[in-house]
């Protein structure tokens, strides 16, 4: 499995993130949110879509992206890959796909 770190920083959002570990433990940076644990199936999903994914991805600050918007990012097999707006999609649809793993209800930027 693959230790998956993504969320969003930058601008005037306070920095947000989770990390899912190799294993499925998931962890958040906001102390207020409590820690979850993925199936092992979700885990397998999940790190397979970022071994065929993050390599393929750029990072982009969007057309119409003002600076005091907050960037998502992904950082996973030693790259983080960070985006502003919505201008990459293979960048938008994995983190929407991480962020439904954590949060059904989400669905993504």
């Amino acid at each position: 499995m693959v230790k998956i770190t993504f969320g969003q920083s930058g601008g005037t959002m306070v920095p947000d993130a989770a990390t899912i570990a190799p294993g499925g433990a998931v962890t958040f940076s906001n102390p207020s949110v409590t820690a979850a644990k993925l199936t092992k199936a979700q885990d397998e999903r999940l790190s397979s879509l970022v071994r065929n994914g993050i390599g393929k991805l750029k990072s982009e600050q969007c057309p119409g992206t003002f600076p005091d918007e907050s960037s998502l990012f992904i950082t996973a097999l030693g790259r983080t890959v960070t985006v502003r707006g919505t201008c990459e999609p293979g960048f938008t649809k994995l983190w929407s796909a991480l962020s439904n793993a954590l949060d059904p209800g989400v669905t993504g930027p």
